[in-house]
């Protein structure tokens, strides 16, 4: 076994995998058209279209709270896989709840469908791209996403009625590898908070089905590879105890390599769907942090 594999099959941070992996041209224009507009009782929602990282429509809902006297802090929230960004928007849900519950304290949500996701599913029979396409697929998916979410950031530091100084992230499932990336890899995210997401070992890939000599390449995107870049970012980690998809170990171990010196770790009695009892914590992270930023 080589010393990669190794790095990867323990779960350890794995050293030499370029931050450039998500570098994009700067200093040239990233246009977005908002092509919507609506109120609610407590935001204004604009539905905006991004070009993403390969010049394709990205479409995102971003929500800023009326009751903002100033600038808002924003934060996006990055959906799980086989999510969408309307997720985030269904009151009914948990995850909606969280979005309404941010927006309610003042700061602003920006969502966005990831590659082949929502409005930006293939239209075809066929089955999605990481059902077949193993961990080449997997990878392409969390670094186009990461890229997209820059390019988001770069929409939201111009916006006038945001405050560019106070950006954070989150993300459930997924949307947490894509958060652990986004943290680690650009000094805009301030704050950040990920939800049942777990590091990227042996144990990980055997529930997915994939050979162990996988790791080798979702080593590229792994938590465990960012995490000792998260040097600025105040860092919130949620995991259910009951939740198939790591153990404890593994993700004590990923949050010990956190470098942020401002981080916490929760671990709870649940399984890996996100539960609503987490809300009022999330928010207080995000507003204690962003307001000291």
């Amino acid at each position: 076994m080589t010393r990669d594999q190794e790095l990867a099959r323990s779960g350890s941070a794995c050293p030499g995998i370029p931050a450039q992996l998500y570098n994009y041209p700067c200093g040239t224009e990233h246009p977005a058209t908002i092509v919507c507009r609506e109120e609610t009782s407590y935001c204004v929602r604009e539905k905006v279209i991004l070009l993403g990282a390969h010049k394709d429509p990205a479409p995102g809902l971003l929500g800023v709270p009326k009751a903002s006297l100033d600038q808002a802090p924003c934060v996006l929230l990055v959906h799980g896989l086989g999510g969408n960004k309307g997720d985030w928007w269904c009151e009914e849900g948990d995850l909606g709840q969280l979005a309404c519950a941010l927006l309610r304290s003042g700061i602003a949500v920006f969502t966005l469908d990831m590659k082949s996701h929502g409005e930006r599913a293939p239209d075809t029979d066929e089955g999605p791209a990481w059902d077949s396409g193993g961990g080449d697929a997997y990878v392409d998916l969390v670094v186009d996403s990461t890229i997209d979410h820059r390019l988001a950031l770069d929409y939201l530091i111009t916006r006038p009625d945001l405050d560019s100084h106070r950006l954070g992230v989150l993300g459930y499932s997924l949307g947490g590898v894509v958060a652990f990336a986004l943290a680690g890899v650009d000094s805009r995210v301030r704050v950040a908070t990920t939800c049942s997401t777990w590091p990227i070992t042996s144990y990980y890939t055997s529930r997915i089905g994939w050979p162990e000599q996988s790791l080798v390449q979702l080593a590229a995107v792994a938590p465990q590879t960012y995490a000792p870049l998260i040097r600025h970012a105040a860092f919130l980690m949620i995991n259910g105890k009951r939740d198939p998809w790591g153990t404890l170990p593994e993700i004590r171990d990923l949050f010990k390599h956190v470098a942020s010196e401002t981080k916490s770790l929760v671990l709870t009695d649940s399984t890996h769907e996100f539960s609503a009892r987490h809300i009022p914590r999330i928010v207080g992270w995000f507003r204690r942090h962003l307001q000291s930023t």
